[in-house]
């Protein structure tokens, strides 16, 4: 058998084709694929080239980066820095605050670069930190600035208060990232009361994917960026970034999370809130490394919250009581309301507690039970119950047990320093417990307690060695400095801030508390038309006649026919049934503010209280033109149109009125009047 022969393929040829003859396969791959690589190197250059060249041309005619007007992530992308850096007039580079971040940050300049010899103290929080209700001056770091060199003169002392309005731990994590550049030696952390504002208010910024944010953070950057979407807004193409009301970055006392979001926003949710807690965990242990990365070191101060003088911002019931248990709560909660009004400490301690049998996690009802126990004498009870009532506030804006309850563990757990200033603060409190003499609101530091926090935090300094105090220190020293931070404040200024947050109080129920703000604004300014007309305004809301009057009419001391001042005494004299004597005021006011709706619509009700409902309705028409979303107003349209004998009219007006606040009694009571007198005429006919 003759031996096979073996065949291989060659170029698709048999080896045994005579005709075929190995020739080496000339190579077309390589060269061409170092052809393109030069070509899409060549032309990455060159797109480059013309990128960098626009992007220096529109330097060169001045156009600014987006990030440094807006930010459109409301500081959650890492890019957007709230320092920049610049030169002084003497060309050194200073860093300042960026124009994009003066709204939460207060203006303050530094050198880039520590001098030589300098120890620098960066102060990180919120707007507690920032010195709300006022500024930096008397902020607990503007006090460490001006006590720091009286203690010890030795050492070039440096204080920087990067506490920013509304920002919670995981955005102060960022900013503390930020700082660490700058050559800190000792970060002071006071933070814990903005960890559910910011998670309400920036719920669809969590929602972006961090590659999104850190993108968009990027383009913030280029000018390129920053004219192509301004051309894509002209257009209409793409609708303008969202402004610093709709991200949430707002001054917490012109317009706190309370307005901006509403407690209705608020809900109670158990896993939402644990989650909000591993958060804000997590972000005090990356500041803990953060710190560390920067050889700095870090100190962490638990924050006060008013518990004796402020009532939760949203209370709830329990899910799953019954019609019936609800019935029987309310009507334990309404009599025990009421015997506290009255004076009556004991009925109410016992409507309370009824009242607790059935739902004991209503925030509301363990507030006013705390306060119960406290006209008692049963200071530590009350305190219980007044932490209970913090604890279970639904819209949670104060710093809660289990947040002080982290930063004490984590600085345990971690070696952090602690200065656990929350129960120093108490002791210092009327009954142990905080209140108005601490606190101007729920978690802004008077400007006293701000002193002594700065006081404690240089206590703690020198038992670090840190500071070393010198001979001279002493009360005298603690004097002179109070006297150059005083000599420094604008009192007429302070005393806005402080009527800006009467204000606010008002709008969360807290008419004492506003009433006590504006009167300390008094103080700041040495009396002023503002202040007045609004103290008399709280004190008429608190039945306090005599007191409002005396105010209003040292208003018209300062200013005869002060509108505020002849509007309230109006009011006054409404509420006391004297609407002849009313119409004096009210008329002199009117000539002064004709286009003021509440001084309309009390015409209106003068008018109407006289029985001349003619002469009312188009008192109350303007008023609701100026104001189409009072209910008050359209009620009492609907009140005057239906004693005209203008049914449908009427009708219209308290379903407005309705609409706009359900609950109006008057208007639904008008209602059902009318209806009913509308379908007994039909069945009669």
């Amino acid at each position: 058998m003759g031996r096979s022969k073996r065949q291989s393929v060659v170029g698709g040829r048999s080896s045994s084709d005579p005709k075929s003859r190995w020739k080496p396969i000339p190579p077309t791959t390589s060269a061409p694929r170092t052809s393109r690589r030069k070509k899409l190197a060549f032309a990455v250059t060159i797109v480059l080239g013309v990128f960098v060249s626009i992007e220096l041309a529109l330097w060169a005619a001045g156009v600014s980066p987006s990030y440094l007007r807006r930010d459109p992530y409301a500081g959650f992308a890492p890019q957007v820095r709230h320092f920049q850096v610049e030169k002084d007039g003497a060309g050194r580079e200073v860093a300042t605050v960026a124009p994009n971040k003066r709204d939460a940050l207060n203006a303050q300049t530094f050198p880039r670069h520590k001098p030589a010899g300098a120890y620098r103290i960066v102060c990180l929080g919120g707007s507690a930190t920032y010195g709300r209700p006022f500024y930096d001056l008397t902020s607990f770091p503007g006090w460490l600035r001006a006590l720091l060199p009286k203690a010890d003169p030795s050492r070039n002392w440096e204080v920087i208060n990067a506490g920013a309005i509304s920002y919670a731990s995981y955005r102060i994590k960022g900013l503390m990232a930020e700082l660490a550049d700058y050559e800190p030696d000792l970060f002071i952390l006071y933070t814990g009361e903005n960890e559910f504002l910011e998670r309400r208010t920036y719920a669809g910024v969590f929602n972006t994917p961090a590659l999104i944010r850190s993108a968009a953070g990027l383009a913030g950057r280029l000018r390129i960026a920053t004219v192509a979407q301004r051309g894509l807004e002209l257009a209409g193409i793409v609708r303008p970034t969202a402004s610093a009301k709709d991200t949430g970055i707002q001054d917490e006392v012109h317009r706190v999370a309370v307005d901006s979001v509403g407690p209705d926003a608020y809900t109670r949710d158990e896993t939402f809130h644990r989650q909000v807690l591993a958060h804000f965990e997590t972000s005090l242990n990356a500041m803990v490394d953060v710190a560390a990365r920067a050889k700095a070191r870090l100190l962490f101060v638990t924050p006060a919250s008013n518990l004796r003088d402020f009532a939760p911002f949203k209370s709830e019931n329990q899910s799953g009581l019954s019609p019936q248990q609800r019935r029987t709560w309310q009507a334990a909660y309404d009599q025990g309301r009421a015997s506290l009004k009255s004076g009556r400490w004991d009925d109410a301690v016992q409507a309370f507690n009824a009242a607790l049998t059935v739902d004991d996690r209503h925030a509301d009802l363990l507030y006013r039970m705390g306060q119960a126990r406290l006209a008692l004498g049963k200071d530590a009870e009350a305190r219980e119950f007044l932490v209970r009532a913090l604890d279970e506030d639904v819209c949670p804006l104060r710093a809660s047990s289990a947040t002080l309850s982290i930063l004490r563990r984590v600085a345990g757990e971690r070696g952090v320093p602690l200065l656990d200033w929350e129960p120093m603060a108490s002791s210092r409190s009327e009954h142990g417990i905080p209140g108005g003499e601490i606190l101007a609101d729920h978690v802004h530091l008077q400007i006293p307690a701000s002193k002594a926090l700065a006081l404690d935090l240089l206590d703690w300094l020198a038992r670090e060695k840190i500071a070393t105090r010198s001979t001279g220190w002493g009360p005298s020293a603690v004097e002179e400095a109070a006297g150059e931070v005083e000599a420094g404040i604008d009192h007429r200024r302070y005393a806005q801030e402080l009527y800006n947050l009467s204000r606010l109080l008002e709008s969360l129920g807290q008419p004492e508390q506003s009433l006590k703000r504006v009167e300390e604004g008094l103080k700041l300014s040495g009396g002023d038309i503002v202040g007045f007309c609004l103290a008399g305004r709280y004190a008429g809301v608190l039945r306090k006649t005599r007191e409002a009057a005396d105010f209003f009419q040292q208003a018209l001391a300062m200013q005869p026919a002060a509108a505020c001042a002849e509007e309230g005494l109006g009011g006054l004299l409404l509420d006391q049934g004297r609407p002849q004597d009313a119409l004096k005021h009210l008329d002199a006011a009117v000539r002064s503010a004709p286009n003021s709706p509440s001084l309309l619509n009390r015409l209106g009700v003068a008018h109407a209280q006289l029985g001349r409902h003619d002469e009312a309705v188009p008192f109350f028409q303007r008023a609701a033109r100026l104001n189409p979303n009072e209910s008050q107003i359209q009620n009492n349209l609907g009140y005057s149109e239906e004693c005209r004998g203008r049914s449908n009219a009427a009708i219209l007006h308290y379903r407005e009125a309705l609409r706009l606040k359900p609950d109006t009694p008057q208007a639904s009571a008008g209602l059902r009047r009318l209806l009913a007198a509308t379908r007994g005429r039909s069945s009669s006919d």
